[in-house]
């Protein structure tokens, strides 16, 4: 108890200093999460009937950003593998821990106990790489330059594989809320390719201007996402004609998100995203579901390319 007491007493010392890195005071950095994590669900509930989904999908992604292998590997020479397995096991926990809250509060008990069982396993498999256990890499349609796909794609497979099989009973049940849900969290996925912050000398190695570095990156992402979302388009499209204009938007907005992560990543390159463009790029992904926000990744778009541009002169 002694480890976990001190272990996540030194993560919320952190977290308060991203929040105050952001020009927030912590009380009300934390009172913003907890209104986003647990109200808006409220607020947004009884109007979206695939809300769940999302929620879930939400919930899991919450996890990505601690499972870095540079974190990892920081935390197993601090730790035992036990102590390690035991932190991250309880971290997981915690993260998921008010997404299962509110998915418990509506009645949806299958879902959030999924979502403890994904975070669990997540957890006692933390230690589990690929290199040691000497499996074969997942091949990928993707190449290593970028790099991004190329990994986050043999990560998030089995979550990839998931979102086409609730296409298909989205397909099967006539349901297509479901489905463009589903289609629009494989773009959610993509977005989360790009949250870890690149060497300095993958920069370097590119022999072009920061306009054409950052067009090149966009033009790379968008091809690649659209690839994995290309099934789950052409299924909807032949089993629900009438909503292709709901389909078409769900991409753009896809798109369009995608794109504002990129350059928000290379805005203050080559620091690591804080919690401020955390809240920003959920502000993003909330868009198709709150009409105000609808219009904000469009300027937001404009304004972070001049932004990450400017920067990148530093580097190439």
């Amino acid at each position: 108890m002694e480890i976990i007491q001190h272990y996540f007493s030194w993560q919320f010392k952190l977290f308060s200093r991203s929040i105050r890195h952001f020009g927030l005071p912590p009380v009300v950095g934390y009172a913003l999460l907890a209104l986003v994590v647990m109200v808006l669900p409220a607020v947004l509930w009884p109007q979206k009937t695939y809300f769940p989904w999302l929620y879930l999908a939400a919930g899991v992604l919450a996890m990505n950003p601690f499972r870095s292998d540079g974190r990892n590997e920081f935390l197993k020479i601090c730790y035992s593998k036990r102590e390690f397995l035991l932190l991250r096991t309880v971290e997981n926990l915690l993260l998921v821990l008010p997404f299962s809250l509110v998915l418990l509060i509506r009645r949806q008990f299958l879902l959030a106990l999924g979502l403890l069982i994904i975070a669990f396993f997540r957890g006692i498999t933390a230690n589990w790489n690929r290199k040691r256990m000497n499996l074969p890499a997942l091949p990928t349609p993707f190449s290593k330059r970028p790099f991004e796909f190329a990994i986050g794609f043999r990560v998030s497979f089995p979550l990839i594989l998931f979102l086409y099989y609730v296409v298909l009973m989205a397909v099967i049940h006539d349901n297509f809320n479901l489905g463009i849900v589903a289609t629009y969290v494989v773009f959610i996925t993509c977005m989360v390719y790009y949250c870890q912050m690149e060497p300095e000398y993958y920069v370097w190695l590119h022999d072009a201007q920061p306009k054409q570095f950052l067009f090149q990156k966009l033009k790379t992402a968008a091809i690649y996402a659209f690839s994995l979302v290309v099934v789950p388009i052409v299924a909807l499209s032949v089993f629900f004609p009438k909503y292709i204009g709901f389909l078409v938007l769900a991409v753009l907005m896809g798109l369009l998100n995608l794109t504002v992560v990129i350059l928000l990543r290379y805005t203050e390159f080559p620091k690591p995203f804080h919690i401020g463009d955390v809240m920003l790029l959920a502000a993003c992904v909330i868009c198709p579901i709150y009409p105000p926000l609808a219009l904000l990744p469009i300027p937001l778009t404009f304004y972070l390319f001049g932004k990450a541009k400017k920067n990148l002169n530093n580097y190439l």
